[in-house]
């Protein structure tokens, strides 16, 4: 105000025309152009041992007012710290500790952050962008991998928010059927069988299968893969697989031979002894009449069978010879069967569907049953 405000005594009903000293107030600080004004008036001249000049501190952000403080000449100045979400303040245009002898315009302004958004596959980093406050979100595509579907990904937001966020996603293994039987794919060019349970006959494990345009080898042999099957008489497993996993074959009474293309027999030792030697169902071969059903190797891996954890359960082992796995795995998918005259006589049927003793042409080959 440019009017020295009067000083009145509401309880006394007049202004102060004497004050005892020990009463007085230390300083009193007015803006420099009112300090006489303020020393002649009544009440405001005894009141205060000193009148001194205060000056002014106006702070803009963004070329508009925020605050404004007096300090007299030497005090310690306290910054207002101006907050936005989304932005982060720039700092005043000047910042000096204490208050020189005149007026100060400061001035600063607010500047837009980034936000990091990133987007995770199956817990693996995909991409990562820096995107400012507030900014549209434009979905990144959707990432493709041969043979698994992508979940989609979850909620993103329209704009970016004031904070990191994370969208995630992840595949999921297609599963190919083939026939009575079904693979899922265990990575970019591998599957292993996991449905078994419906094959019946004799059936042999594809080592390779073709799922739209691509090729997958056959590595495995899944938990619980051909768990009860009670129609499964012959099973031929090839030289890709790595692996069986628990209960591959528990509860396939019926199964009477086993033929294995491979050497060097598949090693059970890591796994808990319960999962393929115990009668509590979670058995590899538990069920698997192990006096009965023959087990075909390769004929130099037999005493390597013989000794082979859980393999060495099997009474009967005998030599795979190559005419042997020939026909082995001419039974490999249902077909139409053809007689040696060329009649046919089962359409989509495994080799040993209802058949009799003869010779068979399956998917152009010769077969002796």
């Amino acid at each position: 105000s440019e009017e020295v405000p009067s000083l009145y005594d509401a309880t006394f009903g007049h202004s102060f025309s004497y004050v005892r000293e020990e009463d007085k107030i230390e300083n009193l600080y007015v803006r420099e152009r009112m300090i006489d004004a303020f020393k002649a008036s009544e009440g405001w001249n005894v009141s205060f041992r000193n009148i001194l000049p205060a000056y002014m501190i106006n702070f803009n952000v963004d070329g508009e007012y925020f605050d404004k403080n007096c300090y007299a000449e030497g005090d310690t100045i306290c910054y207002p710290s101006p907050e936005k979400e989304g932005y982060t303040f720039s700092g005043w245009s000047e910042t000096p500790e204490t208050m020189p002898a005149n007026d100060l315009n400061l001035s600063g302004s607010f500047i837009i952050n980034k936000y990091k958004l990133t987007y995770m596959v199956d817990d693996v980093e995909y991409k990562t962008y820096d995107i400012e406050y507030h900014s549209a979100i434009t979905p990144e595509p959707a990432p493709t991998k041969v043979g698994y579907t992508f979940s989609g990904w979850s909620e993103i937001p329209d704009s970016m928010p004031a904070k990191d966020i994370t969208i995630t996603g992840s595949f999921s293994p297609v599963v190919i059927k083939e026939g009575s039987s079904s693979f899922t794919v265990t990575s970019e060019n591998t599957v292993e069988i996991s449905g078994g349970e419906n094959v019946s006959g004799r059936y042999a494990i594809p080592e390779v299968i073709t799922y739209e345009g691509d090729k997958f080898s056959v590595t495995a042999i899944g938990d619980s893969a051909f768990k009860t099957n009670t129609e499964l008489i012959e099973i031929y497993i090839p030289r890709t697989i790595t692996s069986i996993g628990a209960s591959a074959f528990e509860g396939c009474k019926n199964l009477r031979s086993i033929t294995i293309d491979i050497e060097n027999p598949i090693d059970f030792s890591s796994m808990t002894r319960t999962l393929y030697t115990r009668s509590d169902g979670n058995s590899i071969f538990y069920g698997v009449d192990k006096k009965k059903c023959l087990l075909y190797v390769p004929d130099g891996s037999i005493e390597k069978y013989k000794v082979a954890p859980i393999w060495s359960e099997f009474e009967n082992i005998l030599p795979l010879t190559s005419s042997s796995i020939s026909v082995a795995k001419s039974i490999e998918v249902p077909s139409v069967v053809y007689g040696i005259n060329g009649i046919k006589v089962n359409s989509k049927a495994s080799y040993s569907d209802g058949l009799p003793k003869g010779v068979y042409i399956i998917n152009g080959k010769k077969v002796l049953k």
